[in-house]
């Protein structure tokens, strides 16, 4: 369960719980947070132990990456987070799970991406 989601500056400490996820554009993702574009979030609690990128674009809550445990509880407070500024959710997924966590709280499937 979800028990706090504290927004935290960017650290060695993030870096290293987003390395993942974040990929080849951990560069980017560091610039964004440190420019003040994105903001990253601590989340913990009972099975919930990471961290969040979020931006907002335009009308649109984007989930920039995430990492750790808890998808489960972090998800519903991402949508209620969201909807509380009348803000749609937007993210990308490399895994078929998450895609029907996503599903399960409303969003759709929008586009394939295809690389060889």
């Amino acid at each position: 369960m979800l028990k706090s989601a504290e927004k935290v500056p960017w650290s060695a400490e993030v870096e290293q719980g987003i390395k993942i996820s974040a990929g080849k554009d951990i560069d980017d993702i560091r610039s964004e947070v440190i420019g003040g574009l994105s903001t990253v979030w601590k989340v913990t609690g009972e099975g919930v132990a990471g961290f969040v990128v979020l931006r907002v674009d335009g009308s649109e809550l984007v989930i920039v990456c995430g990492e750790g445990q808890g998808a489960k509880f972090v998800i519903p407070w991402i949508m209620e987070t969201a909807r509380q500024h009348n803000l749609t959710v937007r993210t990308h997924v490399k895994r078929r799970g998450l895609v029907r966590m996503w599903q399960r709280y409303g969003l759709c499937l929008d586009e394939y991406v295809l690389r060889g």
